[in-house]
């Protein structure tokens, strides 16, 4: 069963593929299209317009990542180009992951900006105890024992 993510990008990648040129288009084998054909989504429609190019486009994530295989597996003319596009995802990657990096280092994930320090400091903290079902029982037990 495949992912409706997947099958939604299928439709995304099978409008774009529609648009290449009859040359372009006969690279990619019968079988793969075939493939994307018989696993699109049946409901999804694909919103995406023509005059833009391809790498302006609002995709799915799972459509340009089908797109970077098919031209890198089928539309790529020689291995100096399949090389650059290889350094040029990489490059795209390792940007990425420095961002996440970045963005999600330990000591930001627990910082407090400052204008909620201020909010809180001026209002007073109630601090809810529960005791779970165990505790409970075990603090009757010792009350019990106590009295007897």
């Amino acid at each position: 069963m495949i992912s409706t993510d997947y099958s939604e990008a299928l439709v995304e990648v099978l409008e774009i593929l529609n648009y290449l040129d009859d040359e372009e288009r006969k690279k990619i084998p019968d079988d793969i299209i075939k493939f994307y054909e018989e696993n699109k989504s049946k409901t999804y429609i694909a919103n995406i317009p023509y005059e833009e190019d391809v790498s302006k486009l609002k995709l799915k994530d799972k459509t340009r990542e089908i797109l970077a295989g098919i031209y890198l597996d089928y539309l790529c003319v020689d291995e100096n180009e399949k090389k650059e596009y290889i350094k040029k995802l990489r490059q795209q990657k390792y940007k990425y992951e420095q961002s996440l990096k970045e963005n999600y280092k330990g000591k930001k994930l627990f910082e407090t900006p400052k204008e909620e320090i201020d909010n809180t400091s001026s209002q007073e903290l109630i601090i809810e105890i529960k005791e779970n079902i165990f505790t409970k029982i075990l603090n009757k037990l010792k009350s019990l024992l106590k009295k007897g």
